[in-house]
């Protein structure tokens, strides 16, 4: 069976991003409190000096909700969105830190060349609905899309994704073993695009084998 994970917050915010991934720019869009809450890489990259959403609202002093906060460009603490806009009818600096309130535009555009695009459509649309998207391929041909967005999950470090990914993986797996297993194909594909002795190689080569109780590859590898 297999184990749940609880669901974190869906937070989504006001700020949309534009993203053009892979080296031909391949276009997605997605919510940038979304892709940081999820995402240690997207965290560090769009919104470094926010705090942990936690403990009270300075402006109110009650505690905050994880779905309705905005934070300070300059000292990264988070407030009500409502209270924070209550607060710049007087005052046009942090409640805070007392520098003058910074806001970015509603929508930005940022360049992820050294993604995959393709695995990362897999990515986004997890965010979104949080399952694994279907796609009518050939067994390897599916197990290659997964892989690569292993691969791009490990470079965003989101290790939720990378679980279900993971759980996804083995079940197409253990459905083309009653037909023709995964061919020697996807372990090539695997070992031209990873480096070095890696959770992911020993992961596929497993799967290769099918070796034993399919639930204990499940954490195979742990990252």
């Amino acid at each position: 069976m297999r184990r749940a994970r609880k669901q974190k917050p869906v937070l989504f915010g006001g700020t949309f991003l534009r993203l053009l991934v892979g080296s031909h720019n391949r276009k997605f869009s997605a919510h940038e409190d979304l892709l940081c809450a999820r995402s240690a890489f997207f965290k560090q990259r769009f919104q470094p000096v926010r705090k942990d959403i936690s403990g009270e609202c300075a402006v109110c002093l009650h505690e905050l909700e994880m779905t309705d906060t905005e934070y300070c460009k300059t000292c990264g603490q988070n407030f009500h969105v409502s209270c924070i806009k209550d607060w710049m009818k007087i005052n046009h600096a942090c409640p805070t830190c007392r520098t003058l309130w910074r806001r970015l535009s509603d929508l930005r555009t940022s360049t992820l060349d050294q993604l995959d695009p393709d695995g990362f459509e897999v990515y986004v649309q997890w965010l979104y609905s949080n399952q694994i998207p279907q796609y009518n391929r050939a067994a390897d041909d599916r197990v290659v899309r997964l892989l690569k967005a292993h691969i791009v999950g490990v470079a965003i470090e989101d290790t939720d994704f990378l679980h279900a990914v993971r759980c996804e993986t083995i079940e197409t797996a253990i459905k083309a073993r009653s037909q023709a297993r995964i061919t020697y194909a996807v372990v090539d594909f695997t070992y031209k695009n990873t480096n070095g002795p890696c959770p992911l190689r020993r992961f596929i080569c497993d799967l290769y084998a099918l070796p034993g109780c399919p639930e204990s590859l499940k954490d195979s590898g742990n990252v």
